[in-house]
């Protein structure tokens, strides 16, 4: 002890100990709502909204996911959001990194001025422009479909930046050499420069795919058929009569609609700190 007081080592190993344990209580923190989520979705209606509230379900009643489920089209709901989180991820993604190594990696009259334009548009609230593109989107007749829960979506300002930033970490010299190999500047793109942006578009991924899956405002207002609604909006039809105090059920479907943004965020993970910690390298 004395020998560790001496070389001031006791000092770092409680600082080291008390970070851990902060670090633990934030873990639990963020966790808890999973876990309560899960436990209220395996409970009977009547103990789910028991004072005081019941930790551990007793009974265990699974049938509360399948009942969930058939409730309504719930896998129509899981279609529908996949097909408009995978779709919309790559699109946003591929037109992010393009627009990104247009501002990183080309210099042409008022392109900075772009960039600046490109990042005030982030200052813009998202309800101002619901309004107006709702407007164009119900004149050309887009109102209910895919392509009208898709494709307003696609440009991003923030994906834009995020990209650009790390592009500009991307050696010139490997662009210049394969420009004298003779290849077109979208196989330089394709082939050697997004190959070195894996960290930063596994980030953006991540980014873009959790915003889709759990977005509720937009498809709520561009649909209005059940057959085209996303999980998060046929959720909130559990909260509506008959079904005000179905809280083990909501828990259930909030439980089922949780699971692929998870599975997503622990697949690239690994990705993610390095592609958000090197887009402020350079200016």
């Amino acid at each position: 002890m004395i020998a560790g007081l001496e070389r001031g080592n006791v000092p770092a190993a409680i600082g080291k100990t008390l970070l851990y344990a902060l670090l633990a209580i934030l873990g639990v923190a963020t966790f808890f709502p999973l876990l309560w989520a899960v436990s209220t979705s395996l409970k009977t209606e009547e103990n789910a909204i028991a004072i005081p509230p019941q930790w551990i379900p007793d009974p265990v009643r699974p049938e509360n996911y399948t009942e969930t489920w058939e409730m309504f089209p719930f896998e129509r709901f899981y279609f529908n959001t996949a097909l408009i989180a995978i779709l919309g991820t790559v699109g946003a993604v591929l037109l992010s990194a393009m627009a990104g190594y247009a501002l990183a990696k080309y210099r042409f009259r008022g392109s900075y001025a772009l960039l600046i334009a490109i990042v005030a548009t982030m200052m813009i609230p998202y309800w101002i422009n619901l309004v107006p593109v709702y407007t164009i989107l119900a004149k050309i007749g887009w109102l209910d479909t895919y392509h009208g829960l898709i494709i307003p979506r696609l440009a991003r300002p923030f994906g834009i930046f995020l990209m650009r930033q790390y592009m500009l970490t991307v050696h010139s010299d490997y662009i210049d050499s394969g420009r004298v190999d003779g290849a077109s500047e979208f196989s330089i793109f394709w082939r050697i420069v997004l190959p070195q942006c894996t960290p930063a578009l596994a980030a953006l991924s991540i980014f873009f795919f959790v915003a889709d899956w759990n977005s509720f405002m937009w498809p709520l207002i561009v649909t209005s058929s059940l057959d085209m609604r996303t999980v998060t909006v046929g959720l909130s039809l559990l909260a509506g009569s008959p079904f005000r105090t179905a809280y083990a059920h909501q828990m259930a479907g909030a439980t089922i609609g949780a699971l692929p943004a998870i599975a997503v965020f622990l697949a690239l993970q690994r990705y993610f700190t390095e592609g958000i910690s090197l887009t402020g390298i350079k200016g």
